[in-house]
């Protein structure tokens, strides 16, 4: 053809902004995105014992409410204690279960209820504790909802309940009575563990930190381990908590050996000096609670009456 049609186009919707708008853009949307992070990296908790000689923190972990295996009657007892005694509580992960048709759809075999029920249970479970519960660490059964549907477990919970949330490997800060406590809460470490020494990932942990720690708490492993040892002339405590997942067919379809256990122990911080102790048996640690409550009252009903005999004695001259 001799002619062509001459065609007009709309302008294009796209226009580049070049590299430094781009950039701003991105730094702009990273704030944003890190401001409304509900997850944190620190926690940091005051605790004033009105005298009370020790501080006790029970850590949870790996519940998994909803399986089949796991056993709820031995949770209701640790609830029950947390809310009898002054027993506080980090916990740290894997509350539920949430496997799903895209992650392991074949273990959803095991969960008596489905996602929605697990979420409902975990309310449940933190609005029976939520004044006992410092912080909340992500698991990585939580991250299975979250990389499935892109539902956030625990929203609601902070939301509901304003119970921090904290990533895996947070650094717990924890004063007591004045006392600074330094430790790292962790669902899991990666790479160093070890199926022969239990503690060996916290420890390490411990040492490729940053600053001295005094303690480690995790959990994912399912087998529970205590151990109260030095580093590099500084004593540090380090937990690896269990499961209630007790009863786990996965594991045994997979060649478990060591049947998973239950394992909290609760700390002691000293308010007086520097020290922790660790009571590995739950039953035992509310003994010890309740002796070092009716040592403490007697001490106080006594320098009670020291102060009432001091002030019966006081003399007073007018010069």
């Amino acid at each position: 053809m001799e002619r062509e049609p001459h065609i007009t186009l709309p302008p294009s919707p796209i226009k580049r902004r070049g590299w430094q708008r781009d950039v701003d853009h991105l730094k702009e949307l990273t704030a944003l995105r890190r401001e409304t992070d509900i997850f944190k990296d620190e926690l940091s908790v005051k605790v004033d014992t009105q005298g009370f000689p020790y501080f006790f923190l029970l850590p949870l972990s790996d519940v998994h409410l909803g399986h089949i295996g796991t056993d709820y009657e031995a949770l209701e007892t640790y609830i029950r204690t947390i809310q009898e005694y002054p027993f506080y509580t980090v916990t740290l992960g894997d509350m539920g279960d949430f496997f799903n048709p895209k992650i392991l759809a074949h273990a959803m075999m095991g969960d008596v209820v489905d996602a929605g029920g697990q979420m409902e249970a975990i309310q449940g479970f933190y609005g029976a504790i939520k004044e006992k519960t410092l912080g909340i660490v992500d698991g990585n059964h939580e991250r299975f909802s979250h990389s499935a549907s892109g539902v956030e477990v625990y929203r609601w919970i902070t939301e509901d309940a304003g119970i921090p949330l904290l990533n895996s490997g947070a650094e717990m800060n924890l004063d007591v009575n004045g006392i600074q406590y330094k430790g790292i809460l962790a669902h899991r470490f990666a790479k160093v563990n070890s199926m022969f020494n239990k503690t060996h990932a916290g420890k390490q942990a411990a040492r490729f930190h940053s600053e001295d720690i005094d303690f480690v708490i995790s959990g994912d492993k399912h087998l529970g381990a205590a151990e109260q040892t030095y580093m590099g002339g500084k004593p540090i405590t380090v937990i690896q908590t269990g499961t209630f997942k007790t009863d786990d067919q996965w594991g045994k379809s997979v060649g478990f050996i060591e049947p998973p256990n239950i394992f909290f122990p609760v700390l002691a911080f000293d308010t007086r000096r520097k020290n922790i102790e660790v009571v590995r048996d739950l039953d035992a640690a509310v003994e010890f609670a309740e002796a070092i409550e009716d040592i403490w009252k007697r001490g106080r009903k006594k320098d009670l009456r020291k102060k009432k005999e001091a002030v019966k004695d006081t003399k007073v001259e007018t010069i």
